[in-house]
């Protein structure tokens, strides 16, 4: 089911002809005839779109769609305002009061339809942004509000210099907003230069709108570009290409011809949206990394360190090129943070693994996987190069001595390193052989006096 809809308005034709178009797109729709049903049904239904006639029995439908959007500050839901007499004024208003765009009754099917399928595409990112939020609301990880402080970049795109500078200079001047002006083709060479704009207004042209359009899916095809916010100015009112504009990833189309007032509210609502995408995507990245490494060491943890080493010994499978697990421990790690402290102990895990990640090559997997404990795999090594490495970490841990905070002296800190040898070809040994080996060896070396190196019988 594409979406459930609700449609506000008195008169019965207009309700029965707009429910005729959804139901046919597959729609769930439901009818009110006033502001009053319309908000009961609110309070017990959450409908992805709102249809609002601009005259409702009980209050103007500007009224009702101000009180929707001040009921769900934070998870609007996408307003279209319908009227029989759509001008400038009436635009202005409702997209003040909350609402994405106002449609002229009769409504054009192909425009309706357009405008509804990049609608629910947007709030289906508004949604997950919404349960992004709540969720880390819930489980105590929301930081504080972010302000969205930094100017926007904003790039008018026409097919001259003249007119996409005669569309910057019909704003106002704009505090948060770096407006640039481009040709098709000098817009390309800036994002191979720079950072993509934030929002992008592409002049679409009534005689040649071929070229506009296929300028706007370049916008959304290319990685540079792909979240860009665009903004549609057609030329003419020709609906198809205002349709065709939306389904190429247009999030709003314009008239050229509108007031200053109409441009700035869409792009205000663009750059907004734009901001808040980026926002879901951080978001997300950011938990990807939280899940997959220590928040200690910044090293990655062991969730990401097993399936990781898993993967390096099958490489060695294939390719015939042997590998290294180690295991190191810090000896005595239970005395430093009884003598200085829990604070001292996690300033030296975060010095450990710094000294530990400078004395090891790029593709080498360094991972915290215990308390004081650490995971090494080095892919493509002999068992002399693992010995060497091995004894590097060694000394690079235990040549120079710790400070942490509130110490007044600094103090010594040594490492044990157990090692054991993938197979260069052959039969596989699994990898919790593989760690078994690297633990008992790493028992050797604590056996022996610790701030050692041993391998594994198995790697001799």
């Amino acid at each position: 089911m594409p979406g459930n809809v609700l449609i506000v308005d008195d008169v019965a034709t207009n309700r029965i002809i707009l429910r005729v178009k959804l139901s046919a797109a597959f729609y769930q729709v439901t009818q009110v005839r006033s502001g009053r049903e319309a908000l009961a049904h609110l309070r017990r239904h959450q409908p992805d779109l709102v249809f609002i006639a601009s005259q409702l029995p009980d209050m103007a439908g500007l009224e009702l769609c101000r009180r929707i959007t001040a009921r769900t500050p934070n998870r609007r839901i996408p307003i279209l305002i319908t009227a029989r007499q759509v001008d400038s004024r009436l635009r202005v208003a409702a997209l003040r009061a909350g609402a994405v765009d106002v449609m002229a009754l009769p409504l054009d099917d192909v425009l309706l339809q357009a405008r509804l399928r990049g609608l629910m595409r947007g709030h289906v990112t508004a949604e997950e942004r919404y349960l992004s939020d709540d969720a880390a609301r819930t489980l105590c990880f929301a930081d504080a509000t972010h302000p969205y402080a930094q100017a926007a970049r904003v790039t008018m795109i026409a097919p001259s210099l003249q007119k996409a500078d005669a569309l910057r200079n019909r704003l106002p001047g704009r505090r948060r907003a770096h407006v640039s002006c481009h040709t098709g083709a000098t817009f390309w060479r800036s994002v191979a230069a720079g950072p993509a704009p934030d929002v992008c207004a592409v002049v679409i042209e009534a005689r040649a709108p071929a070229k506009g359009l296929r300028l706007l899916a370049g916008l959304r095809a290319l990685p540079d570009t792909r979240h860009t916010a665009i903004l549609a100015v057609l030329e003419g009112h020709e609906p198809q290409c205002g349709a065709d504009a939306l389904d190429l990833g247009a999030g709003d189309v314009i008239h050229e011809d509108a007031d200053t007032d109409e441009m700035t509210l869409r792009l205000d609502g663009l750059i907004l949206q734009k901001q808040l995408a980026d926002r879901l995507r951080l978001s997300v990245k950011d938990g990807l990394r939280a899940a997959l490494t220590d928040p200690l060491t910044g090293l990655y943890n062991r969730r990401y360190a097993m399936p990781q080493l898993a993967h390096m010994a099958d490489m060695a499978l294939n390719s015939g090129r042997g590998f290294a697990v180690m295991v190191a421990d810090l000896d005595h790690f239970k005395a430093i943070n009884d003598r200085h402290g829990h604070a001292a102990g996690d300033a030296v895990l975060r010095e450990v693994a710094q000294r530990l990640r400078e004395n090891l090559r790029a593709e080498d997997l360094v991972a915290r996987i215990g308390g004081e404990e650490f995971l090494i795999v080095m892919p493509d090594t002999n068992r002399q190069h693992a010995e060497v490495t091995a004894r590097r970490l060694c000394h690079a841990i235990g040549a120079r001595p710790f400070t942490a905070p509130a110490t007044v002296a600094a103090f010594p800190v040594t490492m044990s390193v157990g090692v054991a040898m993938g197979p260069c070809a052959g039969a596989t040994t699994p990898i919790e052989t593989l760690l078994t080996q690297a633990d008992a060896a790493l028992y050797g070396a604590k056996a022996c006096g610790r701030n050692q190196v041993t391998l594994s019988q198995t790697a001799a």
